[in-house]
């Protein structure tokens, strides 16, 4: 989000679709995994704002969801915890893109505009008027949340569905002991996230890119 201090109505909308990404997120693993006692707490931001997934937000533009406490005996848990956040993500995007559209902006406009634009706030995004920038921030923050949440490393919700199929084979606790517990996977995530590769954009923001990129341009 740093890349966007240019526009700062661009990062405005961004951070609340972070913010409201995060919280939803968190609200609704907590709902499933323990029913509406499992909602006591849930307005504390310590419970659900992540420090490392901030600060992936705040240098690479996306963050995810903290981790929970998950029962082994429920196998099928993390990917339903899976599909909650991409849900959830779905609905605040489309949230933003009618709030965008009833700002009076054309999907047509969105043809010229691409993930990283928003997310850096450059390119012709600052002919928008302020409103439609500020939507189409919320609504695109949305979207990479969503897109994040399938890469295959914890602590991304795939990263963590994928480990819990795994065999609890000797050499598979020491690879998610490292990954997990000593956040080998974290520093993946941000390096991935942050740091451009061979000239290019970061690969984590190149990928995402090309995922939300056709949803804008179909709309």
């Amino acid at each position: 989000m740093l890349f966007a201090l240019g526009q700062p109505i661009v990062l405005l909308g961004l951070l609340l679709g972070y913010l409201a990404g995060m919280f939803a997120q968190y609200w609704t693993h907590r709902l499933i995994l323990g029913g509406r006692r499992g909602l006591r707490g849930v307005t504390k931001p310590q419970l659900w704002l992540d420090p490392y997934s901030a600060v992936g937000a705040l240098l690479g533009g996306m963050g995810w969801p903290p981790g929970q406490e998950l029962d082994r005996r429920r196998v099928r848990l993390p990917v339903i915890l899976l599909l909650a956040s991409l849900g959830v993500e779905a609905v605040l995007a489309a949230i933003g893109l009618a709030a965008f559209r009833l700002a009076g902006g054309s999907f047509l406009s969105l043809d010229l505009i691409s993930t990283v634009n928003v997310i850096h706030g450059n390119g012709l995004l600052g002919l928008l008027p302020q409103l439609q920038r500020l939507t189409l921030g919320f609504a695109v923050e949305s979207l990479a949340c969503g897109v994040i949440c399938l890469v295959p490393i914890p602590p991304l919700p795939l990263g963590v569905w994928l480990w819990s199929a795994l065999p609890r084979t000797a050499g598979a606790r020491r690879f998610a002991y490292h990954l997990l517990e000593e956040n080998w996977g974290i520093l993946i995530v941000l390096v991935l996230l942050v740091i451009p590769l061979g000239g290019q954009e970061p690969l984590l923001l190149s990928l995402v890119g090309d995922v939300v990129d056709p949803i804008l341009h179909a709309l």
